[in-house]
């Protein structure tokens, strides 16, 4: 009886053994099969990262490109073509820009004066106007007077001549200036471009001011200077040439 037990307890020791090394054997093989499936994933999604990381790079290249088409089309879209324009000279400083055929040159005798350039004081005000019975636009005003204003004294603060006789200019004017002037022998002169905000009462003005070579100050204003106006002035300020 006890050597059967003994036997009985031997064989069960024996199949316990043999299913715990059995089962010790899958454990590991299939533990090493998940690190590699899971080494696998790891890889995967490495990958993918690496693919979505190239992916939106180059679709923010692509959607960058395409909103410089967009806005060189718009540019295109938006300029106006003066390579047909007249050229009109100022008799007195014989400064010139160009304007459409359409507008007369010898100002406005019979109202409503419709499209027009004209000159006043003898030259020192060209003013050039067109159908502005819709619009405040386009209304331009080249001026330089003999008021002490436009002939300032040499050596002055420019800015602050500027601010000193336009104290409606406070907060509008920045402080180098910010645009060019066209020389008609090459480069330019430095000039102020202000903008008066409009109200109710009264339109919005743009202003370019600066001082030519005889230290004269020259004004340049241009009415209704709003985003539908902008073409046009643009373009026409590119026409202006200055001895």
């Amino acid at each position: 009886m006890k050597k059967g037990l003994i036997v009985f307890l031997a064989v069960v020791f024996v199949l316990l053994l043999a299913g715990t090394s059995y089962a010790s054997y899958y454990y590991w093989n299939g533990f090493e099969d998940y690190k590699k499936e899971n080494l696998d994933l790891k890889n995967k999604v490495v990958k993918l990262e690496k693919d979505l990381t190239v992916y939106t790079a180059k679709s923010q290249e692509a959607e960058e490109d395409g909103d410089e088409t967009k806005d060189e089309d718009a540019d295109s879209e938006s300029a106006i073509d003066t390579s047909s324009w007249l050229t009109y000279t100022n008799s007195k400083y014989n400064y010139t820009f160009k304007h459409p055929a359409s507008y007369g040159t010898n100002g406005c005798s019979t109202k409503p004066c419709g499209e027009f350039i004209g000159e006043e004081s003898g030259g020192d005000r060209t003013m050039m106007q067109g159908d502005i019975s819709q619009n405040g636009w386009p209304n331009i005003d080249i001026s330089h007077l003999s008021s002490n204003y436009y002939n300032p004294p040499a050596n002055t603060d420019f800015r602050q001549w500027i601010l000193d006789n336009n104290p409606h200019f406070a907060g509008l004017v920045s402080a180098v200036p910010s645009y060019m002037i066209h020389k008609a022998s090459g480069g330019g002169y430095a000039a102020y471009d202000i903008t008066v905000p409009g109200s109710q009462q009264a339109y919005s003005q743009r202003y370019i001011i600066f001082l030519d070579d005889d230290s004269r100050l020259f004004t340049i204003s241009m009415t209704d200077h709003q985003d539908y106006s902008e073409d046009f002035y643009s373009s026409w300020l590119n026409t202006v040439l200055f001895p």
